[in-house]
Parts: C-alpha cells; structure tokens; sequence
C-alpha cells in the first residue's frame, strides 16, 4: 500500500534531514525552529505547517511548500489526525469537552462551516474540513455506536448567528430523541452571572434548570 501525500512529505523531511547528515536540534537551528517543534513535525503528532516548510525550502533548496500546496492539501485528513480518528471510530466510549464551541461529532453542516470559517482557510480546504468532519458523525450510525457524554458550556449556544444556532439546538435534540444504545448525553454547564442566576432561552425552547447546578442532559435511549 502506498503512501499518502502526507505520509510522503514527513518521510521526504526526514529523509532530507538524514542526508544532510544533521541532527534535529542542528536542523531546527538552521531553519530556525526548535528541535522539538523539528521532532514532532518528523513524528506526525504536529502538522507541517506552510512556514516551517517554507524555511527548509530556503535553507536547502527543496520544494516541499510547493508540494504542500500541490498534494498534501488535498487530503481530508492529515496524517497527525489520523490516530485520533482510528481510535474514535473503534471506541466504546468518549467524552468530550467543548468550551466554546459544540463538539464536532453534534455539529450541523452549517454550524461546522461557520465555526471552521474562523480560520483564514481557501474555500476549497475550508470545504474539505467541513466534508471531514461530517464524515466523523458515521460512528453515530454504527450497530454498537460508541457511549459518548459531551460537556459544552452555556456560552456556545450563544455564540453564532441566530438561523444557525436555532437549527444547531434542534440538531441536538433530534440527536438525542434518536434510539441511540447504549447511550449518548449532552450537558450544558451554565454561564455565570454577577448576580448568582443565569436566565437563558434556547433559540428553539427554554430548557428547565435546577436552582443549584445545570446539567440539562438530552438522552437518546432504545
């Protein structure tokens, strides 16, 4: 089996490297990164980004932004996020967290769009990233889908424009009325307020609280 465009660029890094015949910290130094930064690119635990590649470029003479833009680019998933998605699309059980943000397994095409156009991406990759992460939510549909509980605080659903938001929340529960097993829950941490007490309307419904702590928790049971 072949290497993907990825794969071929952090094996030709490593390869240039070794026929330099110098060490990550003397490599790092000549383009002027950290010889951790050298490590974790060469290992595929960081992405090789447009400026590191651009430095070893100049330094000696390689064509590897050119092939960055040519080939990698094109890839759904670079090759540092693919253990990440091996393990989550064999796992029994996950737990994610999302501050700002709804976790990307529950995330509308929409929303997913608007919160990934955040990044100065070219519509070609930004539509990319979206079709990756869409594609992510298949494990949702599997025999035995995985047990998953999200945690997102009160200030995502607050965060977007209002026709987005309101389609997002009622993804959300649509998600949580399907008969997932064994399990899957999404709970909101609330807002905090000077005075002590959170008011908050779902763009579609108010959703109940207790007076002490929030944990509105949307449940989708056979």
């Amino acid at each position: 089996m072949g290497m993907s465009a990825s794969e071929f660029l952090l094996w030709e890094l490593g390869r240039r490297r070794a026929v330099e015949g110098l060490s990550q910290h003397e490599w790092g130094s000549r383009v002027h990164f950290s010889a951790q930064h050298v490590s974790a690119v060469e290992r595929g635990t960081r992405p090789a980004k447009i400026d590191y590649l651009q430095a070893v470029d100049n330094k000696f003479g390689t064509s590897l932004a050119v092939f960055y833009e040519s080939f990698v680019k094109q890839e759904l998933a670079p090759v540092w996020l693919r253990p990440w998605l091996e393990y989550e699309e064999k796992a029994a059980a996950l737990r994610l967290y999302g501050a700002l943000v709804i976790p990307g397994l529950f995330q509308t095409e929409r929303y997913a769009r608007m919160v990934l156009s955040c990044s100065p991406l070219q519509p070609e990759e930004l539509e990319r990233k979206v079709q990756l992460r869409l594609s992510r939510q298949a494990i949702l549909d599997r025999a035995d889908p995985p047990r998953i509980s999200a945690i997102t605080e009160e200030l995502a659903l607050r965060r977007g424009e209002p026709e987005i938001m309101s389609e997002q929340v009622r993804h959300l529960v649509t998600l949580a009325e399907r008969p997932i097993s064994p399990s899957a829950s999404f709970r909101l941490t609330p807002r905090p307020t000077l005075a002590g007490v959170v008011r908050w309307r779902s763009p579609v419904s108010p959703i109940p609280r207790t007076s002490a702590t929030w944990t509105t928790t949307w449940k989708g049971r056979r």
